[in-house]
């Protein structure tokens, strides 16, 4: 049975970054030099290929197939590892991320429409970068310094990938409803934490009921949601 054919609509991409997100005037800023209107095409046109050619094919896999689980270890169908590859290999989760942990330091509108793109071809295969954008950034903004050692260069090449911790028995989507609580001293109590789990150099308890992780068997962060 043949694939439904993708076709990224770079057209609409490139007008909105114009027009809405005005990528030429953040290219004046000298953060952003490198980022013409020509590299964002390049980029577009790129993404639009992988996208097309590596994650389209793995919808109908992974639908039929699924993860399997078996002796206590997760597999993925046929093609995702590969998949997973050639997204490290092509450098698409570095666009937006700092060069100091190997990013190339472009407009966060440019990782959107990747990420776009990424969601339309294979929404499974998106919640890895997608969760993992995330992570970077609660690192980045309130990890530590040896924490943001240890986890961003990682999370930007894609060795490692992030998870979210949200949902509990008596609340899913609905943030608002979550009881897990935490004292706050350190950015530990935000990662990977088991029941009453108190973390090495940290002075932070937390008590959790997760049942739910989302990607949690392919991650190395997980950002935890707290009263």
């Amino acid at each position: 049975m043949s694939v439904t054919p993708y076709f990224p609509p770079i057209a609409d991409q490139m007008l909105a970054l114009t027009s809405v997100a005005r990528l030429a005037e953040l290219a004046d800023l000298p953060a952003f030099d490198a980022a013409t209107l020509d590299l964002a095409r390049a980029i577009l046109d790129q993404s639009g290929v992988f996208c097309a050619e590596q994650l389209v094919p793995l919808n109908r896999v992974g639908d039929r197939v699924g993860a399997r689980m078996q002796d206590g270890r997760v597999t993925l169908p046929s093609g995702f590892r590969e998949a997973h590859r050639a997204w490290i290999d092509g450098g698409w989760g570095t666009l937006a991320a700092d060069p100091e942990y190997g990013g190339q330091g472009l407009p966060f509108v440019l990782s959107v429409a990747l990420l776009e793109q990424v969601a339309s071809a294979d929404m499974a295969f998106s919640l890895v970068s997608m969760l993992t954008s995330g992570a970077i950034e609660a690192i980045r903004t309130h990890g530590a310094y040896d924490l943001k050692r240890t986890f961003l260069p990682r999370l930007v090449s894609g060795e490692w990938t992030g998870t979210m911790s949200l949902t509990e028995p008596q609340a899913g989507s609905d943030v608002g409803a979550i009881t897990n609580l935490r004292t706050i001293s350190s950015i530990w109590s935000s990662l990977a934490c088991p029941v009453r789990r108190r973390e090495p150099r940290a002075s932070a308890y937390s008590w959790c009921r997760k049942i739910w992780l989302e990607r949690t068997g392919a991650s190395a962060a997980a950002t935890m949601w707290s009263a």
